[in-house]
């Protein structure tokens, strides 16, 4: 077979092939207007370097207009198409086969592709067995190991019978006549099935493409080819094949992958773009046609891409823009929509191993450029993992275009301002680490489009995990809060609703804080005429009530209007000793105290409850969690008549399911009594229940429903007159999920629990708990019907969950009276030494002996059983330097009374000198049983040394008493209050070790004195043999 001479300009060109990253490609953000010959700027990660920012050779015919030939045969004169980074050595040069002489290849406007003017058309009598028409540009070094990307629009207009071949690419090598080494032919049937695809020919290989031939004729399709020429003989070569038929739209695509493509030493060094082969079919009548059309060819796959779908997979159409500047994170391109004439479209770039993005960058056709900020993001969840990190979870912003990231900035110090950003993410999860514990942290998140316009900042202050818990003694999920450490004192001088030295003023400040009591009395928890409850929604906060001298602070609601007394929107909230009675309201609703939302990492210990209207307390509304009710006494909700009679105790969860993030809340060493139902009802992930006198409840006592991970361990269930002979069974577990629920099966650990069902605790405690059919039951009295049995071994859990930093020690069940009465609620006050007295108010007192004579009701108003007590208003401690420590205490302990500076300073244990006043005494440890203290036979070579404390300590050794805590060794087994290491010994031994112990607050014990001896070993009496 003959081929007519084809006419080349050679060029010899160094050409340098692009870098991919090492990672695919990532578009952030794109700005501009995405217009028919702007200019738009791509930002983003993993885009390689590139030598030249456009393609070597780029043709679109239309800035030549109807200028004449493209390419010609010998006796015409072929146009330079100068565009592209070889504009000035690329010629169009014209192939021709069983052509008359004189054919060439023009510039036309006949029907052109979407988004063109003009296109390269060549119009040939074919005659048989003979080559149509070819556009050629040579490629001197495609050589081995060497790219090519080579992308064009290919339209073959052939009448009557369609030729056999229809040439898309050809490699040829310099002897072209007897090398083509890359045919890429989309075949007709000609009569036979066999020829009826699509399919790419390298010696030796080939591939077929989906598609029937005959479907494209007339039909404007882009041929996408990228190659890697491989070694003579070598199967390291590729080829990557994608055809586009716009108009319908579709893809079809091929990938060779180690391949030989070529077995001779001759390289490539010219392509032909589209002709037609006629051999077998029978001739065409009448002129074929052949248009070419946007012709881009690079030594580098790397390009961007305008596509039709949000992911690279699923693409049907793209065009290719024109890059005009390229580094690895930002690229700037010249817009051709070409089919995009307006709408949603998005951009994909490739690297240099022709990968792309997986997620296209949503942009806007033909539309102005985007000026609309996104919206900002929402942060639902700040945690700390560890003492040197903080986990930040949002709501990501919203765009009216694309995809939006968020940047996020940092600071040290609360209200500081010299922010640095530590990272920009398109998730919405973050995880800072390498941080100081307990050192508050500000920062603040924004939007950013990929206009680059920002939203408004979100900010918020955290801290990571303290190693110390709230106070000495501190337990549960809410231990970890640092309350208004290190920050201001705020006095309360009166008993004011609102206004200076009131309540509320001191709540409402900002930053770290700790509010002292100066008075003693009732404070009504709303504005004279307003319709708001006292809202915490300023983190790092401490309510001090053991400050108030008297008989303490009581916090009211009598005849207000509906709401809570108190509601926690925020983290690191330490209140301590306070009663909360809402009171009667005329039939509205309102609890005691709330935590809602973002509350978290906070901790409410002996406080008192009584007479709320809705319950006596709650958290609901996500994303709570590591919150703690510590040593409460809550009782006497009041009934509400239109809420069928209800007086309902405790309540935990939030709707759509958004309980499933509420974790970590526990009640622990709490008295409950006197209620209809929820002591407590649980509705959040996860709770722990430990160590509780629940008692007096009508139609159920503790419940859960749904999803819920529950630890119950230690409690007390004591039924009262309420009872009347009711459902007994103490735990009510309905498996259904809610809308306001957890997801997924309830999950219980029990252990040690006391009830009517089980009056031992050492016993199975199982058949206290019961599996019900609805969540009606737990929360109202009904038929017994609805209770299935015995809780199924499916729900039960052979182990508590996960240990928390502070863990909650848990007592005998039995003991619960002697251990937790005493001092549950706000039952004491300090003195002007820092020594407890004794403040319980006679409601209190009343509840606890209604409690030991099985007394006990709930009301409609607190009238009924005398409504609130008068309070002594007592006489403050003098406090010179207003640093929240009495004169005389700070005296006592070594400080300057004069001088509030002493105040905020931190004690070895890492508390400060204020919380140590507030802690109360005794924190100073007390060692007993200092062991071993005797004599041990000669044979000994290790013994014990034993201690035990009056208090939880951490203890060590050393063999001087004058030697400093830190100087010393610490016991192995420590951190309780019997503590033990094993040592060394030998035979005639003499040792004396002494024991020092530091205490939750940070005293350090006396030296304690452990001295004991080893027998020496008796020598043996000689014997002579005689």
């Amino acid at each position: 077979m003959a081929l007519a001479r084809l006419l080349w300009v050679a060029a010899l060109l160094c050409l340098l092939i692009g870098r991919g990253a090492s990672a695919a490609p990532a578009v952030s953000g794109v700005t501009g207007a995405v217009t028919s010959g702007s200019s738009i700027t791509i930002s983003g990660s993993g885009f390689g370097t590139k030598a030249h920012a456009g393609p070597m050779l780029w043709g679109d015919f239309d800035s030549y207009g109807n200028s004449g030939v493209v390419a010609g045969t010998s006796t015409s004169t072929a146009p330079l198409i100068r565009q592209g980074n070889l504009a000035s050595y690329a010629t169009w040069s014209l192939g021709t086969a069983g052509v008359t002489g004189g054919a060439q290849i023009l510039f036309d406007n006949a029907t052109p592709k979407p988004g063109s003017t003009y296109h390269a058309r060549a119009t040939f009598q074919a005659t048989g067995a003979y080559w149509g028409l070819f556009l050629g540009v040579p490629y001197t070094q495609w050589t081995t190991g060497q790219k090519l990307y080579i992308s064009y629009y290919l339209r073959s207009t052939i009448p009557g019978g369609y030729p056999r071949q229809q040439k898309a690419l050809i490699g040829y090598t310099s002897e072209w006549s007897d090398r083509i080494y890359y045919s890429w032919d989309y075949i007709s049937p000609c009569g036979s099935g066999n020829y009826a695809r699509l399919h790419i020919s390298t010696i030796p290989y080939e591939s077929s493409l989906t598609g029937t031939s005959t479907a494209f004729n007339g039909q404007w399709i882009r041929l996408d080819n990228y190659l890697v020429q491989s070694g003579q003989s070598v199967a390291n070569g590729r080829w990557d094949g994608t055809m586009y038929r716009p108009a319908v739209p579709t893809r079809s695509s091929s990938s060779l992958v180690n391949q030989v493509m070529r077995t001779t030493a001759d390289e490539v060094t010219m392509f032909a773009l589209g002709g037609a082969y006629y051999d077998v079919c029978p001739e065409s009548a009448g002129s074929g046609i052949v248009d070419i059309d946007d012709v881009y060819i690079d030594s580098t796959p790397q390009r961007v891409e305008m596509c039709d779908t949000a992911t690279w997979a699923a693409r049907n159409k793209c065009e290719i823009q024109l890059p005009t500047a390229w580094t690895d994170t930002a690229i700037t391109a010249t817009v051709k929509p070409g089919s995009f004439s307006s709408g949603t479209a998005y951009l994909y770039v490739t690297d240099g191993t022709n990968a792309a993005n997986a997620n296209g960058y949503a942009v806007t056709v033909g539309g102005a450029a985007d000026t609309t900020a996104p919206t900002a993001p929402t942060l639902l969840k700040t945690d700390s993992p560890s003492t040197s990190s903080i986990s930040l979870k949002w709501t990501a912003g919203t765009d009216d275009v694309g995809p939006v990231t968020t940047e996020i900035d940092r600071c040290t110090g609360y209200g500081c301002t010299s922010y640095s950003t530590i990272t920009t993410t398109a998730a919405a999860t973050y995880t800072d680490t390498g941080l100081t514990s307990a050192q508050i942290y500000r920062y603040r998140l924004r939007s950013r489009d990929g206009a680059g316009n920002v939203s408004a900042y979100l900010e918020a202050h955290f801290n990571p995990r303290p190693t110390i818990p709230a106070f000495p003694g501190a337990e549960g999920g809410g231990a970890e809060s640092v309350g208004g450490r290190g920050g201001i004192v705020y006095e309360v001088t009166n008993l004011n609703a609102s206004g200076p030295g009131s309540l509320r003023a001191g709540v409402e400040m900002t930053g770290p804080r700790t509010i002292v009591f100066r008075v003693a009395g009732i404070i009504n928890c709303n504005i004279s005429g307003g319709q708001k409850g006292l809202e915490i929604r300023n983190p790092y906060l401490t309510i001090a009530g053991q400050t108030a001298p008297g008989g303490g602070i009581t916090i009211s609601g009598k005849n207000s209007v509906q709401g809570n007394c108190i509601t926690n929107y925020t983290h690191d909230v330490i209140l301590r000793y306070i009663r909360i009675r809402h009171g009667y309201t005329g039939y509205s609703e309102g609890d005691n105290i709330a935590s809602s939302t973002a509350a978290s990492s906070s901790i409410y210990d002996h406080v008192s409850l009584s007479w709320g209207t809705d319950e006596n307390a709650s958290s609901w509304g996500a994303p709570q969690n590591n919150l703690t009710y510590s040593w409460l006494m809550m009782y006497e909700p009041l009934m509400l008549v239109n809420e069928n009679n209800f007086s309902k105790g405790f309540l935990t969860g939030s709707g759509n399911n958004a309980s499933e993030n509420m974790t970590n809340i526990d009640i622990h060493h709490s008295f409950m009594a006197n209620t209809t139902h929820r002591n407590p009802l649980i509705k959040n992930k996860s709770f722990r229940l430990v160590n509780n006198i629940i008692y007096n409840w009508k139609f159920s006592a503790t419940a859960l429903i749904g999803g819920v991970n529950l630890d119950v361990i230690g409690n007390y269930y004591k039924a009262g007159p309420l009872r009347q002979g009711r459902i007994p069974y103490e735990i009510y577990v309905c498996p259904t999920p809610g809308p306001d629920t957890p997801l997924g099966p309830p999950s219980i650990f029990s252990s040690g629990n006391i009830g009517y069902h089980n009056p031992t605790p050492a016993n199975d405690d199982w058949g206290m708990i019961w599996e019900v059919t609805s969540e009606s039951i737990v929360d109202e009295w009904e038929t017994p019907a609805k209770l299935i049995g015995v809780l199924p071994a499916q729900y039960r859990r052979a182990t508590p969950l996960p240990t928390l930093p502070y863990p909650i020690t848990a007592q005998s069940a039995a003991e619960l009276d002697n251990r937790v009465l005493p001092t549950v609620g706000a039952s004491h006050r300090l003195d002007c030494m820092g020594n407890w007295v004794e403040n319980r108010d006679t409601v209190d007192r009343r509840v606890i002996s209604e409690y030991h004579n099985l007394q006990g009701n709930y009301y409609v108003n607190e009238d009924s059983v005398g409504g609130f007590p008068v309070i002594d208003p007592g006489t403050a401690c003098t406090d010179t330097d207003g640093d929240g420590m009495p004169d005389a205490w700070e005296t006592a302990q070594g400080l300057n009374p004069s001088s509030a500076a002493d105040g905020p300073q931190l004690y070895a244990s890492g508390y400060s000198n204020l919380e140590r006043y507030l802690a109360g005494p005794q924190t100073k440890p007390v060692l007993s049983g200092l062991l071993p203290a005797s004599r041990h036979p000669s044979g000994t070579a290790a013994t014990s040394l034993q201690v035990t404390t009056s208090l939880v300590s951490n203890c060590r050794y050393g063999t001087s008493s004058a030697a400093t805590f830190a100087a010393m060794t610490p016991f192995a087994t420590t951190g309780g209050t019997s503590h033990s290491s094993a040592v060394t010994v030998r035979a005639g031994g003499v040792y004396r070790y002494f024991a020092k112990c530091q205490g939750s607050a940070g005293d350090i014990s006396d030296a304690g004195e452990i001295r004991f001896s080893v027998d020496p070993v008796r020598q043996r009496e000689r014997r002579w043999r005689r």
